[in-house]
């Protein structure tokens, strides 16, 4: 099933329905909740913001977020 059309034709359908029946995959991560999920301390995730070019999203200088489909692509390459 080819689902191009319907999302170019009903984005914002599409994108609820996702959020809907992956929440965790399209919700942005804290660094904890991140460091948490891959079972590694908040300093690794910050090391690897800064070193190697972790995706993430700059919220404030101090607060970032991630966004976990991004993170399974990243670490797929690594």
């Amino acid at each position: 099933m080819n689902i191009l059309p319907e999302i170019a034709y009903h984005p914002q359908q599409m994108a609820d329905s996702l959020l809907r029946e992956h929440p965790d995959r399209l919700r942005p991560l804290t660094t904890q909740e991140l460091a948490e999920r891959l079972s590694v301390s908040t300093r690794t995730i910050q090391s690897w913001r800064d070193t190697e070019k972790l995706p993430h999203i700059r919220i404030t200088a101090r607060s970032f977020r991630y966004v976990w489909e991004q993170v399974e692509r990243w670490l797929a390459k690594k």
